[in-house]
């Protein structure tokens, strides 16, 4: 299989965007990170998601081409610094493993304990599209209130991310949701903001003494009670019922502060009696009588049975074996009479729906929304307890795409059968999260068509399209894929599995029993070494 390393592009991304400030030369880079990726615009950006924030900036992904959010947080106190380091790093180990298709990314952090002042960098999605609050200020001035079709499309993700946090052991507590901190793309997707550290709200401001968003906090959280999901949940509700009264439009905009009093009187007012009764729940006194975000997207209000198209959908995009070329309809060539399914009669024919009937557009569209993590199938994701330290995200959604077109070209290093010499590649380090394998025919009758397709630990996705012989193995395939750093060496085995997997489905039988002989032989290969 022949393979060009070519420089990975990525794809067009749509973030948020907070408010900046505009000033002469931007574009100057102010710092840079220790490994030289990330790199600090002069540009400040006013609107920011995480609680303690110092002072944050527009910085640049120089290895992916992207805006992202620079964050700092300066420590006054040298030697508690010092001390809590540990504690500070564990935290944010932990929360750049989060991964899910609502919350804001946390890419990487480091410290810098050589300034005047300790600090904690840490490297943030760019938002560019505003949040709800902006959203339901410009809404607010029609005459229009939200309907409940967009209530729903708003809050079900919001208490899809919460369900995935709180669902960690121990429960990761968000503590800091607001509609301020909730995000909308072009494309509609919800975002929340980053996880609130812990491990710095001691040394840093509070969102609780900010009385602008006092009435999202609990009232356990403001007696200083130990902080848990419950915290989140009355926040939710205070937002839910904010989205529904496009920003408690009904009490004008001469009340400084929202009391408990004035959102128990305006949760009177709402019409919808389902509505009503989910977010009464949310805003009770006592935290344990609130439900859970889990709960909650069984609510009537909220739950509805999905549909059958959108479940298909959602089956090609988790089916390991189809490629993203084969899930574009309006490209490929279909035939508009072929019968996908019939809907029986008793005393008449049956009514047949064709592939024609469906436009190939629309199809398109709603795969690529699936794949973003716009309709997510919320009742149908396994419950399970998942350790914070060994956290692995589960969403579909990547902020960036990185293809590699691995095509056979003159001069290319050959995948299998080339002889093995040291690397003159750099050696991946990310390990691979998902991946997925696909053989097909090739033009050439002694050689089949092989597609790779990978997920790397931070988000990046790389694909692969080359050509095999008949004669190449799946072990001898990863070796050279380590060798050219497409792959990590730890990654080995359950990469060739995942080969030899796809070619025995393909028929290649002995390739499917060449993975158990890569595996046996491996051992006496190293002690050979």
């Amino acid at each position: 299989m022949e393979v060009n390393k070519s420089v990975e592009k990525p794809k067009a991304t749509s973030d948020t965007s907070p408010v900046i400030d505009s000033d002469e030369d931007t574009d100057v880079i102010l710092e840079e990170s220790p490994c030289g990726r990330w790199q600090k615009r002069r540009e400040k950006i006013r609107q920011r998601d995480v609680p303690g924030v110092d002072v944050a900036y527009l910085a640049m992904d120089s290895e992916l081409g992207v805006e992202v959010v620079w964050n700092e947080v300066h420590f006054s106190d040298r030697t508690r610094f010092l001390a809590e380091e540990e504690e500070v790093r564990s935290v944010f180990d932990k929360l750049t493993k989060l991964d899910h298709p609502n919350l804001i990314k946390l890419h990487s952090y480091w410290l810098d304990r050589d300034s005047e002042k300790p600090r904690v960098i840490f490297i943030t999605e760019y938002m560019s599209s505003g949040s709800i609050s902006q959203f339901l200020k410009r809404t607010s001035q029609s005459s229009k209130a939200l309907t409940i079709k967009s209530w729903k499309k708003w809050c079900i993700p919001v208490l899809w991310a919460l369900d995935y946090l709180h669902s960690f052991d121990p429960p990761i507590v968000h503590c800091n949701l607001t509609c301020n901190t909730l995000f909308i793309q072009q494309n509609g997707l919800i975002k929340m903001g980053c996880v609130a550290p812990d491990a710095m709200q001691l040394h840093v401001r509070q969102c609780r003494e900010s009385t602008r968003n006092l009435h999202y906090v609990a009232p356990e959280y403001q007696q200083g009670k130990p902080v848990a999901p419950p915290v989140d949940i009355y926040a939710f509700g205070v937002c839910a019922l904010e989205m529904a009264t496009l920003g408690f439009r009904s009490l004008g905009t001469d009340i400084p502060v929202v009391t408990k009093d004035l959102i128990d009187k305006v949760t009177r007012t709402l019409e919808h009696p389902l509505q009503k009764d989910l977010i009464d729940r949310c805003i009770q006194s006592e935290p344990g009588v609130r439900p859970t975000a889990h709960e909650l997207l069984f609510h009537r209000a909220l739950f509805e049975v999905p549909s059958l198209r959108l479940l298909c959908c959602h089956t090609l995009v988790r089916d390991s074996s189809c490629a993203d070329s084969d899930l574009r309809f309006s490209s490929s060539k279909r035939d508009t009479e072929r019968i996908l399914a019939e809907v029986v009669h008793s005393n008449s024919a049956p009514d047949p729906c064709r592939q024609g009937d469906v436009a190939a557009v629309d199809l398109d569209k709603m795969i690529e929304d699936v794949r973003n993590g716009i309709y997510p199938l919320t009742t149908f994701r396994r419950r399970v307890s998942r350790q914070v330290s060994s956290v692995r995200g589960h969403g579909t959604v990547s902020p960036v795409v990185a293809t590699v077109q691995a095509d056979q070209t003159n001069g290319g290093s050959s995948v299998g059968g080339a002889e093995s010499s040291e690397s003159q590649y750099p050696p991946e380090t990310r390990r691979v999260v998902e991946m997925s394998a696909d053989v097909k025919p090739s033009d050439s009758k002694s050689a089949k068509m092989l597609t790779l397709m990978f997920r790397f630990q931070d988000n990046l996705h790389r694909e692969l399209v080359g050509e095999f012989a008949d004669s190449e193995t799946a072990h001898g395939l990863v070796q050279e894929l380590i060798r050219l750093g497409f792959v990590s060496d730890s990654d080995r085995d359950m990469v060739a599995d995942t080969i030899a997997d796809s070619m025995a489905h393909y028929g290649l039988t002995d390739f499917g029993d060449e993975k158990e002989k890569s595996k046996s032989d491996q051992p006496e290969d190293d002690s050979a070494s």
